[in-house]
């Protein structure tokens, strides 16, 4: 099981997301009885985790916190009333972030340390084994270096930037929920507009706070500038998303097959071109490239809505 959660726990976190929220949306005229159920949820996983031991009755209901009880409840409550479902994704992931933070807080309570720098420091402690191990395989030298420095990075943003990376994984994780997963949940059947992910949009906030957050973390003191950086990154991942919306708008317009799509795909996640999409992602709040080259103005001169 060890083995096969890391490759199943993408699809399968956010599925007991929406399965719950489903279940929720069931019992949605009594909203004590939704919130019961995604409640008990937590204390089920504490009696799982406890055949585990003790460090699991500990990590097992705050993992089903923060990956499925939690965000079923966000989707649930913020699905409805004609709300659009980008804004939907956005909820889902706002409260998935907040209760990581709070596990991150938790983790620097109980260690006395930061949760990055406790993190880091065991990392930095399976270095050496697994450079080890990487020598023992038959890599080069260069590639051993190369594989070194890589880790050695990864490490550093850790130590410094945990809080954003948690709140990026987690608009990413909102938007998983929301959209594949959702749909196979029926989430656009609970009353929310805009349900295509080609739809998808960042409120205008988003380009403030990317700003301000961007001039911080570059001219700004050196104490505020990890906190800019924290808050720039999961920005980022909203403008990311953005940008596949509209890769996916230009593909379903073009009528491109499974093959092309894949291919489109795979080379959207090879850095550093998420980069670039997320960049196009901030730039369609002003261009509006959906609407200029996919839906350009008719003879009264306005536009199609995407």
């Amino acid at each position: 099981m060890s083995l096969l959660f890391p490759v199943a726990g993408p699809v399968l976190m956010p599925l007991a997301a929406a399965r719950l929220a489903r279940t929720g949306a069931a019992l949605r005229g009594s909203g004590a009885g939704a919130v019961l159920l995604c409640a008990l949820s937590v204390p089920f996983a504490l009696l799982f985790g406890m055949l585990g031991g003790a460090t699991g009755s500990v990590l097992a209901p705050a993992l089903v916190l923060v990956s499925a009880a939690l965000p079923a409840l966000a989707l649930l409550a913020s699905a409805r009333d004609g709300r659009r479902l980008d804004l939907v994704s956005i909820v889902v992931g706002a409260v998935a972030g907040a209760a990581g933070l709070a596990g991150l807080l938790g983790i620097g309570l109980a260690t006395g340390q930061g949760a990055g720098e406790v993190l880091a420091g065991r990392l930095d402690s399976t270095l050496p084994e697994l450079l080890v191990f990487y020598r023992t395989s038959g890599l080069n030298d260069a590639s051993v270096a190369a594989l070194q420095g890589l880790f050695e990075a990864t490490t550093w943003v850790v130590r410094h930037q945990l809080p954003g990376l948690v709140l990026l994984s987690s608009f990413l994780y909102g938007a998983l929920v929301t959209y594949p997963v959702g749909r196979m949940a029926g989430v656009p059947g609970w009353g929310v507009s805009a349900a295509s992910f080609t739809e998808y949009r960042t409120p205008l906030a988003a380009v403030i706070v990317f700003v301000a957050a961007g001039l911080l973390a570059g001219v700004g003191p050196e104490a505020v500038r990890e906190a800019a950086v924290d808050l720039l990154l999961p920005v980022c991942a909203l403008f990311f998303l953005r940008g596949l919306a509209i890769i996916r708008a230009f593909l379903d317009r073009g009528g491109i097959g499974l093959i092309g799509r894949a291919l489109v795909w795979a080379l959207v996640l090879q850095m550093p071109v998420p980069v670039f999409v997320a960049l196009g992602g901030l730039f369609d709040e002003f261009i509006g490239f959906r609407e200029r080259f996919l839906n350009p103005a008719g003879p009264d001169g306005s536009g199609r809505s995407t």
